[in-house]
């Protein structure tokens, strides 16, 4: 009348496997929700760094007529280079005007110089050929009453 007694360690060792499992597979399902939301708030700050920074080249370009427009950008941006039909503007990680050896980031200026035709800024990743944003204006030179622009 012996009889063999199974031991109740084994069932519970086998639930403990099956929960270390369950756990472990939500743990990696929360880690991948948790990297894409940071990845979301990065990008998100990146592009609200882009609007303002466009929003003040294009006041800066919009508060003076096109002809002397760069030269108020250069001014304000002083590591700031004049290319061929554009002016480039560089920045850090931080978001602050730098050198182009130090730049994160690039925000290319193209005006135009007739009345009322649309100049760009397009901010870029310096290591990426996608814009983060572009952002198209257009200066309005005044009419004096005699029907020519005040600056003639």
């Amino acid at each position: 009348m012996n009889r063999y007694r199974h031991s109740k360690s084994g069932l519970f060792l086998m639930e403990m496997l099956i929960n270390i499992l369950f756990f472990s597979i939500l743990i990696t399902f929360c880690l991948q929700i948790f990297a894409k939301a940071h990845r979301l708030s990065n990008d998100t700050q990146k592009l609200h760094q882009a609007v303002t920074i466009c929003s003040s080249i294009a006041q800066i370009c919009q508060s003076t007529d096109s002809s002397t427009a760069e030269e108020l950008l250069l001014s304000q941006y002083p590591d700031a280079a004049k290319g061929h039909n554009c002016t480039i503007i560089f920045f850090d990680n931080n978001f602050i005007p730098c050198s182009r050896d130090n730049s994160l980031y690039t925000a290319s200026v193209s005006l135009n110089d007739k009345i009322s035709e649309q100049s760009q800024v397009i901010f870029t990743e310096s290591n990426s050929a996608d814009s983060i944003y572009t952002l198209s204006f257009c200066t309005y030179i005044p009419a004096s009453a005699n029907g020519g622009a005040l600056n003639e």
